[in-house]
């Protein structure tokens, strides 16, 4: 990111700041779910643990949709309180159009990392975290050419395709048992 200039490292870094701060609702609901994941599975009662997740991407898509609409509307705004220039507010903004499309693929793939976490796979869950990392940062050094400085929010996407592929996979993998288990007994 450095190599774009201080304007771009402005946008980037507060805009990645304000990021982070919308992301709370997404990130605390993926640790709810979580929590109901585990506590009914410790109950037995595997119909609330599906319901849970259901019902945890549903709300998760309705969240993220909310932050979209928002982020786009008030990025920019969000990005001005921090005292920026003009410019960097306008990258900024533009960074928040490349990845608000997609705050409902991170929203799902965040309930069903919650749901995986709660079913005790938390050595999965927390290779796909450290792994989407080297994922984003590849990703920023190959398409840098193509995409200048918007690449580091093109990067974090696919680093959201890489975790919803992944934890997607997992869960139907997991799904898949389940049902080769209930058809044994």
């Amino acid at each position: 990111m450095n190599s774009f200039g201080s304007t771009t490292v402005a946008a980037i870094s507060t805009a990645y700041r304000v990021d982070s701060i919308i992301m709370l609702p997404v990130m605390n609901l993926g640790a709810g779910i979580s929590t109901v994941t585990s506590q009914n599975l410790g109950a037995g009662r595997m119909e609330r643990v599906k319901k849970g997740l259901y019902v945890g991407i549903g709300l998760m898509a309705a969240v993220a949709v909310c932050m979209t609409v928002f982020v786009i509307n008030f990025g920019g705004l969000l990005l001005a309180l921090f005292g920026i220039s003009e410019e960097s507010v306008a990258i900024g903004q533009s960074f928040f159009r490349g990845l608000a499309m997609f705050y409902v693929l991170f929203g799902v793939s965040a309930a069903i990392r919650g749901y995986i976490q709660g079913i005790g796979e938390v050595k999965f869950t927390s290779f796909v975290g450290i792994s989407s990392l080297a994922v984003r940062i590849a990703m920023s050094y190959i398409l840098k050419p193509f995409f200048g400085n918007m690449v580091i929010a093109y990067a974090e996407v696919i680093s959201w395709w890489y975790m919803f592929i992944m934890y997607g996979g997992r869960l139907i993998l997991h799904r898949m048992k389940a049902q080769k288990e209930q058809h044994v007994r």
